[in-house]
């Protein structure tokens, strides 16, 4: 039944129990006008901000491909977007390794995840990494989320190799860990 301000959606009241509407029903023209209003307003805002933001995310990946092509970095097998090396790799890794090692040489760059792992295949590169060079990869990397719950990972499980790691060390051995300092909290043990 039409009415002077659109259609009328109300229902003759019958027996049982009717809720009246808070609100007329709009007809579908008028829906369609405020929705298309909507969208183009939003839509005007947003755009300068979009292509900013696009702007910026691909002048940062641009950076990052020019920092890693100046560096002096190993072989590497091909990679695609976001798994990078991962759709490689099979639960048989040391097979995978051998596999590569044959193809790129005793030391391959994989990237996973843009995580970069160095996979070293040679007796005499292991060798060098351990026992030469082996104060540049003691350090571990610590994430941002333990470095923000426990002070900075600045306590002897996770500070980097250094002086303070090697007093802290000393005084976990010699004050510590003695045991007459372990035998003291038997009781709570």
């Amino acid at each position: 039944m039409p009415s002077e301000g659109g259609f009328d959606s109300s229902f003759p009241e019958m027996g049982g129990c009717t809720i009246s509407r808070t609100h007329q029903l709009l007809m579908p023209q008028d829906a369609v006008e405020i929705h298309i209003g909507a969208i183009s307003t939003t839509s005007c805002a947003h755009t300068p901000r979009t292509f900013e933001l696009v702007f910026h995310m691909f002048k940062k990946q641009l950076k990052r491909y020019s920092d890693a092509t100046k560096l002096n970095l190993p072989p590497s097998p091909p990679k695609i977007p976001i798994l990078e090396n991962f759709h490689q790799l099979t639960p048989m890794l040391h097979q995978d390794f051998h596999r590569m090692s044959g193809k790129y040489g005793p030391i391959i760059l994989l990237h996973c995840f843009t995580k970069p792992i160095l996979v070293v295949s040679s007796a005499e590169m292991a060798s060098q990494i351990m026992k030469t060079h082996d104060i540049i990869f003691a350090n571990r990397l610590v994430p941002k989320a333990i470095r923000r719950f426990f002070f900075g990972g600045n306590d002897v499980a996770l500070a980097p190799y250094g002086e303070r790691w090697r007093q802290l060390r000393k005084f976990c051995v010699l004050e510590l860990l003695t045991m007459k300092r372990v035998q003291s909290f038997k009781y709570i043990r």
